[in-house]
């Protein structure tokens, strides 16, 4: 064989393998698309007035090694957040809606702003988070620090005003 013969050969053999190893990655794609990240709160709006508790409802599409948390705190006091609802929030697998249970602050709270917010967070913060909630309940009364979310996901916040 000539020299040129091996040159053209093993450029096309390359290129074989390179064709074949896109197309793989390709097909991989296909049978294991990724999730977008969208998460949506659909009640309650900006603004609307609530009382000592309430639901709130939203739409969400999390990535597998994502969870859903929704939490919540008095506007004034600064990066003092309250994990909701008990732990994270599973979205319906087939509508992708999720609801929460949401506490307002204690009853000398009437008139103040709260922030809600839907945060998707990784595997470690969630279990950090879900031991917020095993913990006694002296140590509930304690906020949290706002989780960092997954990067692509967005953080959804609503302000309302406790009645």
């Amino acid at each position: 064989m000539k020299s040129t013969q091996i040159k053209t050969t093993g450029t096309l053999i390359t290129f074989l393998l390179a064709t074949l190893v896109l197309f793989a990655a390709n097909a991989q794609a296909q049978n294991n698309p990724v999730t977008p990240c969208v998460v949506k709160i659909i009640s309650h709006k900006e603004g609307d007035k609530v009382g000592e508790n309430g639901t709130v409802r939203g739409t969400a599409s999390v990535p597998l090694d994502g969870y859903l948390w929704i939490m919540a705190r008095k506007s004034s006091i600064g990066n003092q957040w309250w994990p909701q609802a008990g732990g994270a929030v599973k979205p319906d697998d087939t509508t992708g809606e999720w609801e929460a249970e949401v506490f307002f602050g204690e009853p000398r709270d009437v008139e103040s702003n709260f922030d809600v917010v839907a945060v998707v967070v990784n595997q470690q913060t969630n279990k950090d988070l879900a031991k917020w909630f095993s913990s006694e309940q002296p140590n509930r009364n304690r906020p949290v620090r706002f989780p960092d979310s997954i990067s692509g996901c967005p953080i959804v916040r609503v302000r309302v005003t406790k009645q």
